[in-house]
Formats: C-alpha cells, structure tokens, sequence
C-alpha cells in the first residue's frame, strides 16, 4: 500500500490516526463514515500503536467521526456485541446495548443494528454457525468473556445537536 499514490476514484480521504486528529477544514464535509472491526481496539494497544492503553479512545473516535461528517451523512460500524460490556486489555472490547448507545451511538441517529454469528457458538442451548442472524435479544443472552462471537452492524446517520446549559442558555 503507497498512501502516496493517486486516489483512482473521485473521493476525499484522511488517512489519520482518528482519535489525534484535531479540527480541521475537512470537519463536517464528508458523506460517509466506515469503520469495520476497529472502533473496538482503539485505546487497547493491541498493536503497540504507542499510546497505551486509553481507556475513551472508543468514545474519543467516534466523537470525531461524528465531527467529520456533514449533518445526514451516515455512519457504518462494525463491533463485537455481547451481554456485558467487556474490556480486554490489549485486544478489544465488547460491548453490551448500553455501551453501545453511551460510547459509539453518542449524538448520531440509530437507524437499526443488526447481528451476525462471527464464529461458532452456542447461545441459549443453539448451536450457531458463522454469518447467521440474531436477534438483540438473543445477544442479550449472550456472554463469553473471551471470544467475541456476535458481531453488531451499527448503521447510523448524523444529526444536528442544539446543546443547552441546565439554565437553558
């Protein structure tokens, strides 16, 4: 890969680490935000990124993938899913509905998540085999403190934010 070479398609890319990326002209411009299987190691130092270990770096991300997009521009992310919101130290995490929405969701709109078997499992006594669906509610039965078998499919799109003061202002 030369991230020098010319781009063969007509689009704008940053090639950044995200969560140092500071604002910029490009804040708000772009259509679309893809991250596939990644959110989850940010911060983890699972590939000695030389940061160590920082524990928002998720929450961090995906504040500026919200500040990158232009309001109505969609989000796609990909993160293992389970019933307990889980952090293991240099590899990933796993995330339960709650982290989801207070760590990833933030301020954009959810407009669905879906769930895939990632690998062979059993959930609820079912054996369940690569690719196939599952229900939010089957993941919520779900917990291997090890293995990060479900992966959730987060398709979201940015709206504005109107923050107030708690006087109003």
């Amino acid at each position: 890969y030369d991230p020098n070479a010319p781009v063969p398609c007509n689009y704008r890319y940053i090639r950044s680490d995200l969560c140092d990326l500071l604002p910029t002209p490009d804040f708000g411009n772009f259509d679309v935000f893809v991250c596939l299987s990644t959110i989850e190691h940010f911060g983890m130092d699972a590939y000695d990124e030389g940061h160590g270990i920082q524990r928002h770096y998720d929450v961090l991300g995906m504040r500026r993938a919200w500040e990158l997009l232009k309001v109505g521009a969609r989000a796609y992310v990909t993160v293992p899913m389970g019933s307990v919101f889980r952090e293991v130290w240099g590899h990933w995490r796993i995330y339960d509905l709650r982290a989801l929405q207070e760590r990833l969701v933030q301020d954009f709109f959810l407009d669905g998540v879906f769930c895939l078997v990632a690998a062979p499992c059993e959930i609820n006594g079912v054996k369940r085999e690569p690719g196939s669906s599952i229900t939010a509610e089957e993941v919520l039965g779900y917990d291997d403190e090890k293995n990060p078998h479900i992966s959730s499919l987060l398709l979201m799109h940015k709206v504005e934010v109107q923050r107030r003061a708690p006087d109003g202002r």
